[in-house]
């Protein structure tokens, strides 16, 4: 990152609250508590690893090939797995009538530019259509919910405001200082994705 962009990072990410958050004192804290909360979601019985954040985007970990048909039950039509080290079934989701997008990132890690851009666009699509997102990845502590903040962010949330509303519905919601830096980077990213892809105003008819 240059200079100029390193800036202009910094800014955006001390509007939102989050600058403390990128220094190293933060990053470790981030990154300790990011660990403990992956333990948390070992033990929760028969209960899904997952958490609804809005009517159409729901978050979490990862989901027994068992326990899909609750997915559907819950009415999701759509599922992004962010895992490197695993994959969902993706012939057992589409019996369900449940689509799948798979954008690999290694755990504890964030998916690149290009993967965040092309996961909110497949997202958009679904949920211009009146279906449900689910982002996950294995703990549903990292990878899913920077998903879903993207998402939020596409919808028209800041990054600090998408960081609020996905903590205040999931409390495993914790993305690390890496994770966040996507995320702020990711709304510049949107923002001139937007741009590049309005349809230039028509030129003046000659009179």
């Amino acid at each position: 990152m240059n200079l100029k962009a390193r800036d202009h990072f910094q800014r955006a990410a001390d509007e939102r609250g989050l600058l403390w958050w990128l220094n190293p004192l933060g990053k470790l804290w981030l990154r300790g508590i990011a660990r403990v909360l992956e333990l948390t979601t070992r033990f929760r019985g028969d209960q899904l690893n997952l958490t609804r954040i809005t009517d159409q985007l729901v978050v979490g970990g990862s989901i027994p090939v068992r326990a899909y048909p609750r997915l559907k039950a819950m009415g999701v039509t759509a599922v992004i797995d962010l895992r490197e080290e695993a994959r969902d079934d993706e012939a057992a989701l589409r019996r369900l009538g449940i689509e799948l997008l798979y954008l690999p990132a290694p755990d504890r890690y964030a998916m690149s530019q290009e993967q965040l851009l092309q996961g909110v666009e497949w997202a958009i699509e679904r949920l211009a259509g009146g279906g449900q997102i689910y982002a996950h990845c294995k703990h549903g502590v990292g990878r899913g919910p920077l998903m879903g903040l993207a998402i939020l962010v596409a919808g028209g949330y800041n990054a600090g405001e998408a960081l609020r509303l996905m903590r205040g519905q999931r409390w495993q919601a914790a993305p690390n200082d890496r994770q966040l830096e996507a995320l702020v980077a990711f709304e510049q990213t949107w923002a001139a994705h937007r741009v590049l892809a309005e349809p230039a105003e028509a030129e003046p008819a000659p009179r």
